[in-house]
């Protein structure tokens, strides 16, 4: 396996264990949260951040272009928070039905800004969008078909990943350990 593409599987890793905790912890907090508006829209920002995250473990996994983990890690971190650009840079490695749920998801996700992990936020967009507020968020079917989704991604992402487990030789093992990569908080040296 060449270095460049065990760095590529790092940072999908990463990104795919994010996702994981994220949708593990909408799960588990999902029944004590869902009354309260406030806490409920934190539920949906664990899984607005889980779908980020696993749609950036497929960006970094498919990734054959860029050269390098620095500048793979920035190519990512460049998407920011914009789902609707990482779902189109990584269409072509998805089902036509899960490009077609994500496109439809994300004009949803559009008028749900990611501000709205903040309370006063929360309080000012139900007032203002309380229509939209509760044909998504506020609607149990809604998150539940998102938090789905995202697992559906999620499981994908584990299943390609799963398909580079392997026993690591010595040899390789020793070379990744010496390798100086990239750490970006790390001081230049």
């Amino acid at each position: 396996m060449t270095l460049l593409m065990r760095e590529r599987l790092e940072i999908a890793n990463s990104f795919f264990l994010d996702a994981t905790d994220l949708l593990t912890r909408y799960r588990l907090t999902a029944e004590y949260f869902s009354v309260v508006k406030s806490r409920r829209v934190k539920l949906f920002i664990d899984l607005r951040l889980a779908y980020e995250c696993i749609l950036k473990a497929h960006l970094a996994y498919f990734d054959e272009q860029t050269s390098d983990r620095k500048m793979l890690i920035r190519k990512v971190e460049l998407f920011r928070h914009n789902v609707e650009k990482l779902l189109g840079d990584i269409t072509p490695f998805l089902s036509e039905h899960l490009v077609q749920r994500g496109q439809l998801l994300n004009k949803e996700l559009a008028l749900l800004p990611i501000s709205l992990r903040y309370y006063l936020d929360v309080c000012d967009f139900i007032e203002a969008q309380n229509d939209h507020f509760y044909a998504t968020v506020g609607r149990d079917s809604w998150m539940e078909e998102f938090a789905e989704f995202v697992r559906v991604l999620i499981d994908q992402m584990n299943e390609n990943l799963q398909s580079h487990s392997r026993i690591v030789g010595g040899d390789e093992l020793w070379d990744a350990m010496i390798h100086e990569g990239y750490n970006k908080y790390s001081p230049p040296s």
